[in-house]
């Protein structure tokens, strides 16, 4: 499949698109406002479902767009098309104890992404409003940036904790952070979030100028590295160990939706409600001198054309150049059975660029309706693998298509690609990023290609 990769300067520069960096206002006081948003409730998502979909790892939902109200600077201002992304993972730990590590400032530096400090300047007499200052770092190749933002946190009667930023490089940003009891000493826990990157500063404009597709996929990263750090955090107090257990293996198994672990019919509910992506917990394989973590990624949409019809698109590698930009060139080749893509990846960044060479090999399964990915040894990623799933509904009419992979950096690659390795959850970034554009650009086209024949 394809060949996402981020190195650290372009995460860097994602990231401070959603870090003030202008100065602060030298009177800071609370602010009146209404959250856009939604509570889980709202959703109509049922508890166990979703947390049963999580398993150990993450599920999200961008929701599909719509216009929504938030105070921005000084007004309440009307952003249309907004996409809030509803995350929530399982932490094995109680309501009382997650939340206090949550209003626990000082401690956030333990799983917000590349938070350097973070500290309480004000809250209210009744402890229900709080005013913290972040600061966020990020050590790139040849300089480091600092960020600073201020954000007020809302303790709601419900228990939920409503966030809004109130100085910062882009104009205006929230997020809602939930704790709902699964069981005495287990939480499912939802953070949605939506950000203005629209609005970011000159840095992250030159850059998505280059790259306009991470504005796809930026809602569902800053959440997804949130709640793996928290998870972290959770699962190594509760050890003792200061260390997260993880699974090892010597086989890599890509998960796939037709083997039936989930519900069909909530998956294509969750599907019409906006773009499903799960994650799974990490795991380490052997690799030939130490174990390497991995963990797939999973987009899935549903398309409004049969199997038949889509497959040829979806797995038409060559043609994802036109709409994949990062794609130099794609070729494919016959290797026995299988087929070999050859992707050239050439990312912008302002007057910079970063070259990148992926191989890998594709399969079809007896019944052709799932096509297997895997990389060569000596690819700039590797291990790489994952899958493309087609799945029909709705007599045969729809497609349920369901992309997934996992990854990592090879050891052997570029110096400056190497360096995206010092990146905090770096492999999930680049999974994430690379099957919700790719979903999200073919749905796209062939939604168009659809109105065009009802015109």
């Amino acid at each position: 499949m394809k060949k996402c990769f981020d190195i650290k300067i372009i995460i860097g520069l994602f990231f401070i698109s959603l870090s003030p960096v202008q100065g602060f206002a030298e009177k800071k006081s609370f602010i009146e406002w209404q959250s856009p948003i939604p509570r889980f409730a709202d959703l109509n998502l049922d508890v166990n479902e979703v947390s049963e979909i999580a398993g150990d790892g993450l599920f999200l939902l961008m929701l599909n767009g719509k216009d929504i109200e938030l105070w921005t600077k000084g007004r309440v201002r009307t952003y249309e098309d907004a996409r809030i992304t509803v995350a929530a993972t399982v932490l094995n730990a109680p309501v009382s104890v997650i939340r206090s590590k949550v209003l626990d400032f000082a401690s956030m530096p333990d799983y917000m992404p590349q938070i350097s400090n973070a500290l309480l300047i004000k809250e209210n007499d009744t402890k229900s409003r709080y005013l913290a200052e972040w600061v966020q770092t990020y050590s790139l190749p040849f300089f480091e940036l600092k960020a600073k933002f201020v954000i007020q946190h809302d303790l709601e009667a419900s228990g939920d904790i409503s966030g809004l930023l109130l100085e910062g490089d882009i104009d205006a940003g929230a997020f809602r952070w939930e704790f709902i009891p699964i069981s005495e000493k287990q939480t499912l826990v939802v953070h949605s979030y939506w950000g203005d990157q629209k609005s970011a500063g000159l840095a992250f404009k030159i850059f998505m100028a280059a790259q306009p597709e991470f504005e796809l996929s930026m809602g569902a990263i800053t959440p997804s590295v949130i709640l793996t750090h928290l998870k972290n955090e959770i699962d190594k107090a509760k050890d003792n160990t200061g260390q997260v257990n993880k699974v090892v293996t010597a086989e890599i198994k890509v998960p796939l939706l037709k083997d039936g672990k989930l519900p069909h019919a909530t998956v294509k509910k969750l599907s019409q409600q906006g773009r499903l992506v799960l994650a799974s917990a990490e795991f380490l394989i052997h690799g030939e001198s130490k174990p390497i973590p991995l963990r797939f990624v999973s987009a899935i949409a549903i398309m409004p054309e049969s199997p038949e019809k889509l497959i040829p698109f979806a797995t038409d590698y060559p043609r994802m150049a036109e709409y994949l930009r990062y794609y130099r060139k794609l070729t494919v080749a016959k290797e026995g059975d299988k087929e070999l893509v050859d992707a050239r990846l050439k990312i912008n960044i302002g007057p910079l660029f970063i070259r990148v060479n992926s191989q890998f090999l594709t399969q079809w399964n007896k019944t052709r309706d799932v096509q297997f990915f895997t990389a060569k040894k000596g690819s700039d990623l590797y291990p790489f693998t994952g899958a493309m799933e087609f799945l029909p509904i709705r007599e045969g009419q729809h497609t349920l298509m369901v992309y997934t992979m996992a990854l990592d950096i090879n050891d052997d690659a570029g110096w400056v690609l190497r360096k995206g390795k010092e990146l905090q959850e770096y492999a999930l970034l680049m999974s994430l990023h690379q099957v919700i554009t790719l979903l999200d650009k073919q749905q796209t086209i062939i939604q168009q290609k659809q109105a065009k024949k009802d015109d």
